[in-house]
């Protein structure tokens, strides 16, 4: 899954400060070129939080 589709499902799963932040930290490394992949982590991240682990949205995501 690419990158602005994850952020996609953390934007219509935000729910809490920590999914905030990690959204915030994603979108600011992916603003910033993200050589490492660290945005997708940091996406991936939000959507735990948002939705949790077991959330059809979050498996989608973290699938490799």
């Amino acid at each position: 899954m690419h990158i602005e589709s994850i952020i996609a499902l953390c934007h219509k799963h935000m729910a809490c400060t920590s999914s905030q932040h990690c959204l915030c930290q994603a979108l600011s490394l992916l603003n910033r070129g993200d050589p490492y992949g660290s945005a997708r982590m940091w996406a991936i991240k939000s959507l735990a939080y948002s939705v949790g682990v077991f959330h059809p949205d979050y498996q989608l995501a973290a699938r490799v």
